[in-house]
């Protein structure tokens, strides 16, 4: 019978060839783990590279034909209006249903005021947690004390000759258009210099109205009367500014936009679209 000295060597060695076996098989498992990471790895950078140069080449054919697009601080008013471009209409066509574009601001200017300084209605207005809200109660003060400025948006892709449509309804029994106008006003309209060609007036932050650049026409002002002017050219994506005054002194027009029981009604003075520029 062998010695127990004899066997703890044997039993010792058999153990240290086990351990380099194990030892050997767990070191190319992890080689192979690696080897299978770094593959995957790679494959998937490759796709995502390939699937942004795809992406980045549809974008490219989709909008290779579309006009330039001019930033502005307020949206488009004319939704969809580039589909005309898109299907190849033509620009100089005269069967295009005009657009009918009321202004943004209606603000006033004191005959008194030094250096033109415009103001804006703020009695309506309120702050809340998400901004100031501002209601849709616009006055048009024209007489020997103040006048009246009115700013359009035109983002108009290529529309470009404008004219300006003026009326006051007629008092009935369901509506009053708070209008104050004596018999026979005449009104001038006029367009301003362009200090305001790019944004829309601030009339809270003490800015003061351009001067008179051209003069639009002279209104004949009625109850129940609508007098459009002459055709005149905007700017494309600009911001034109109207200033209405009267004629004689003693002639005055006073609207209000805040009609009877706390309804607001619309200003009825807009500038309509008529032609297409092709220019």
């Amino acid at each position: 019978m062998p010695s127990p000295l004899w066997k703890e060597p044997m039993v010792g060695y058999t153990l240290a060839m086990t351990q380099d076996v194990n030892d050997t098989i767990g070191e190319k498992a992890t080689n192979c783990w690696s080897d299978h990471l770094v593959m995957w790895s790679s494959v998937g950078t490759l796709c995502s590279t390939l699937i942004t140069l795809l992406m980045v080449a549809l974008n490219l054919v989709n909008y290779t034909y579309s006009p330039a697009i001019i930033q502005a601080e307020r949206p488009s008013q004319y939704i969809h209006l580039d589909s005309v471009f898109r299907n190849n209409h033509d620009r100089n066509a005269s069967h295009h249903t005009p657009i009918m574009n009321f202004p943004d601001i209606v603000a006033q200017i004191e005959a008194h005021s030094p250096g033109r300084l415009v103001q804006e209605d703020t009695s309506h207005q309120w702050r809340t947690e998400l901004g100031t809200v501002f209601p849709d109660d616009r006055h048009l003060i024209v007489s020997s004390e103040a006048s009246t400025v009115l700013q359009f948006f035109h983002l108009d892709y290529g529309m470009e000759y404008c004219s300006l449509a003026l009326s006051i309804p007629q008092p009935s029994d369901g509506f009053d258009p708070e209008a104050k106008l004596k018999n026979d006003t005449i009104v001038d309209v006029w367009l301003l210099q362009s200090n305001w060609s790019d944004r829309l007036i601030r009339a809270s932050s003490g800015e003061t109205a351009p001067k008179r650049k051209t003069l639009v026409a002279s209104v004949p002002i009625r109850f129940g009367d609508r007098f459009t002017t002459d055709r005149f050219i905007v700017r494309q994506a600009n911001f034109p500014c109207l200033s209405y005054r009267v004629l004689h002194r003693a002639q005055a027009l006073v609207m209000s936009s805040f009609g009877k029981m706390g309804k607001s009604r619309r200003l009825q003075v807009r500038s309509q679209v008529l032609t297409w520029d092709g220019n």
